[in-house]
């Protein structure tokens, strides 16, 4: 008799994790992709700040500005978890606050999302565009960065590009992903951080230090990195 009790109470325990587990309540999502219901919304001139609950875990979302009410399901797919996030426009500062790529009321949105070996890649990873910069006496070139990086660690330098990725108010700064037309072994994208406003399409000139294997966490690391930029 005490074993048949036994025996099910760990059933009834199993069935209790199960029901308590997302993945289990969210097995028909793609991999990678987590639904959340609203609880809170609060807008931003270039992000949507939501507070959404998993069950019985609320915390807060930050992604691409979007229309969005309590009590709305929405579906995203995770990219960077910040603690300590301080959102200047609120005036607020997020315990913890994890930014997202992807946004998104409907599922099928999703359908095709495809887990990435690795989840750095899969957030700041742009293609190449059909990009000319004409070179500028005193100015360095992507490619040149790549094939000689060394040289320049901890250097103060030039570049010109077109802006073909643009992310406000991260860490305090706005991150920006820059092209020049030039390549040095596949590599053609330059990350900046920088106070200067800007948006996707816009040519700028850019004056800041270069850092090399620069590690924030959470999967970004960048090989090359054009820090605290200032407009030419």
């Amino acid at each position: 008799m005490k074993n048949i009790v036994l025996i099910a109470s760990v059933a009834l325990l199993f069935v209790a994790c199960q029901l308590q587990d997302p993945s289990k309540q969210n097995g028909d999502l793609p991999a990678g992709v987590q639904e959340g219901t609203v609880n809170e919304v609060l807008q931003t001139n270039n992000y949507t700040y939501l507070n959404v609950s998993i069950n019985d875990n609320k915390f807060w979302l930050a992604g691409p500005k979007t229309e969005a009410s309590m009590g709305d399901v929405f579906y995203y797919t995770e990219d960077m978890k910040m603690k300590d996030f301080q959102s200047k426009e609120l005036n607020r500062t997020f315990d913890q606050i994890i930014f997202v790529n992807k946004l998104s009321k409907n599922l099928d949105d999703f359908k095709q999302t495809t887990p990435n070996k690795s989840k750095h890649e899969a957030n700041i990873k742009t293609n190449k565009q059909d990009i000319n910069i004409q070179k500028v006496d005193g100015n360095v070139t992507i490619a040149d960065l790549y094939a000689n990086k060394s040289t320049f660690e901890n250097k103060t330098i030039i570049v010109k590009g077109v802006v073909t990725k643009y992310n406000a108010g991260i860490m305090g700064k706005n991150w920006i992903h820059l092209q020049d037309g030039t390549e040095n072994d596949g590599k053609f994208d330059l990350a900046v951080t920088t106070l200067a406003q800007s948006k996707v399409g816009d040519t700028l000139t850019l004056e800041g230090k270069i850092s090399l294997n620069k590690d924030f966490g959470y999967g970004y690391k960048y090989d090359i990195l054009l820090e605290d930029a200032t407009t030419k």
